[in-house]
């Protein structure tokens, strides 16, 4: 090992060279070089014996269910809204006239939240979790509402409603039993 590398050893304990080279200009001496700020939250870390921050939830750990889920109604609402502005949406026979039409307004305010509940859990935001609850409950609101109005008729739109409803559910379950750490 040449004579200007001391030894540290890094965050998984595996010890590595980090060069030590005297900065030439006050630009460098002004910005440290990233082995040096590396080597000192290190060391700072080893001398305090503090715990490094663990963000709160691993990857695998993430609320899949309900990012997927979210983007994807946001997707579907968003060419829903389209539609039915259009004219192109073809009403099923199981609601009266004039239900998708009152649903516009509403679902115009969601749709920004589906997709922000999405990106915000993702992200691992603090927000994330609020955003996605009350996403998914407006969800929830909808079908309900949906299979209310429709008499509980018409196999398919019974079936595609329970489906939607059991996947907000297990996307909110999911969110709340969710714990984060502090």
């Amino acid at each position: 090992m040449p004579a200007n590398a001391v030894e540290t050893v890094d965050v998984i304990g595996v010890l590595k060279p980090i060069w030590k080279v005297k900065p030439e200009t006050a630009v460098q001496r002004a910005i440290p070089s990233c082995d040096a700020l590396a080597s000192d939250r290190i060391s700072r870390h080893v001398a305090t014996g503090r715990k490094r921050r663990v963000e709160a939830l691993p990857n695998a750990q993430k609320p899949w269910i309900a990012i997927v889920w979210f983007a994807v109604w946001g997707m579907f609402q968003s060419f829903a809204i389209v539609a039915i502005i259009n004219g192109t949406w073809i009403r099923p026979a199981a609601f009266p006239a004039g239900v998708y039409e009152s649903l516009i307004y509403p679902d115009t305010v969601f749709v920004p939240l589906y997709f922000l509940a999405a990106i915000l859990l993702y992200r691992r935001h603090p927000l994330g979790r609020t955003a996605g609850l009350v996403a998914g409950g407006g969800i929830v609101y909808v079908m309900i509402y949906l299979l209310a109005l429709s008499g509980f008729s018409g196999a398919v739109n019974l079936s595609a409603d329970a489906v939607f409803l059991v996947v907000t559910v297990a996307a909110l379950w999911q969110i709340g039993k969710e714990r984060t750490a502090l």
